[in-house]
């Protein structure tokens, strides 16, 4: 999308945007840049996107290019040729005008073939309305629209077609300069979290890398979250149950430590187990269901069983330690063999059904014991 050549005391590096936190890192790793925080550099050369020629020889912050690319790389073909073209007319030199141009191009409207005045007014409407009906039933008004806007000679001719200005329309300052808008490139992460400092607001994608997180901080000023407020605006997560659990959990919490519970989330694939053991725990600490989730395999969950008795049959149906000739099944006390297993695997009834932890070991040592770390509540 967009490659620039970047120097630093004499060494010269082609980056291409947009592109991971990562390889950002590595790249100015070549010529000598070891701070992933020192993302401010010099444009050499301008190698793709020639619309941003007049960025060469100036120092940039790096990280408004790979937001800039990104917001680029969603854009459509003609959506792009309208960018170029309006970016090269107004002379646009910071990046900052560049984001912001990506939210503004209902301003201009883009005509490329003047052959068709019911689809010059088509895309006149939708440039202006951003959506039309997907139907033919305003292909008349569309035809008239097309032939006045063409005969009003308001038109700019472009290397990309014929260019109009719709000043009725008010220009947007979406980017500030400062924090960067909400803006979900990839549509991969599991969580969008909001991070408000002093009114001014950053968005991490999580999971992410913890350069991400470094990064979102610093645009906001701050080194941690501990005087922030977090809200989760959007996830991507199918159980309702555990989308709830943690659009509560966030507040007051560490962005480090979600994003930790995040990683450990997004693979997860025994939900309802992972919820049945966090409700057996007796917690919403972000830190403690992540150490959870790392330890699932440590605990035994049995839906739709809410008895001692019922416990019983399940462990005598399913469990070979219990297995035993159909002939027996009639002598056998259910009841006190769930109560039994219950006691010594220190299990507890839970929305759905029942956890337990095989091993007979306390929660608290298996947490001691693999993470260093212990629960409250049990």
């Amino acid at each position: 999308m967009i490659t620039l050549n970047i120097k630093k005391d004499g060494e010269h590096v082609d980056i291409r945007f947009p592109c991971s936190e990562k390889v950002l890192t590595e790249a100015l790793k070549t010529i000598g840049v070891t701070d992933e925080m020192d993302t401010k550099q010099i444009v050499s050369e301008v190698v793709d996107f020639e619309s941003l020629s007049l960025l060469e020889g100036q120092e940039v912050d790096l990280d408004e290019i790979n937001f800039l690319a990104k917001r680029l790389d969603s854009l459509t073909k003609p959506e792009l040729d309208k960018f170029s073209v309006v970016a090269q007319m107004e002379g646009l030199d910071e990046p900052k005008d560049f984001i912001n141009l990506t939210y503004n191009l209902n301003k201009y409207t883009l005509i490329q073939n003047i052959g068709d005045m019911t689809a010059v007014g088509r895309m006149h409407t939708l440039t202006r309305e951003l959506a039309i009906p997907a139907d033919d039933s305003r292909d008349a008004e569309y035809a008239k629209i097309g032939r006045e806007l063409i005969t009003s000679n308001k038109g700019k001719w472009t290397e990309k077609g014929l260019l109009f200005f719709n000043d009725d329309i008010p220009e947007e300052t979406i980017y500030n300069g400062e924090t960067f808008p909400e803006f979900d490139y990839d549509g991969n992460c599991l969580l969008g979290v909001a991070i408000n400092f002093l009114n001014a607001e950053e968005y991490v994608y999580l999971p992410c890398g913890e350069t991400a997180i470094k990064k979102a901080l610093a645009r906001l000023g701050v080194e941690s979250t501990s005087h922030c407020k977090l809200r989760v605006d959007f996830d991507r997560i199918d159980n309702n149950r555990l989308a709830k659990l943690l659009f509560n959990s966030v507040e007051g919490e560490d962005i480090y430590d979600i994003n930790n519970l995040a990683k450990e989330l997004e693979d997860l694939t025994e939900t309802d187990k992972f919820l049945a053991v966090v409700e057996y725990a007796e917690t919403e600490d972000v830190k403690e269901m992540a150490l959870i989730a790392q330890n699932l395999d440590e605990f035994e969950y049995v839906g739709n069983v809410d008895s001692d008795y019922e416990f019983g049959e399940y462990l005598v149906d399913n469990d070979d330690e219990y297995e035993c000739s159909e002939n027996l099944r009639d002598f056998i006390n259910y009841k006190e063999l769930g109560e039994q297993v219950r006691r010594n695997g220190h299990g507890m009834f839970v929305r759905g059904g029942f956890v337990y932890i095989p091993s007979g070991r306390q929660l608290e040592d298996i947490i001691d014991k693999d993470m260093g770390m212990s629960f409250g509540g049990m």
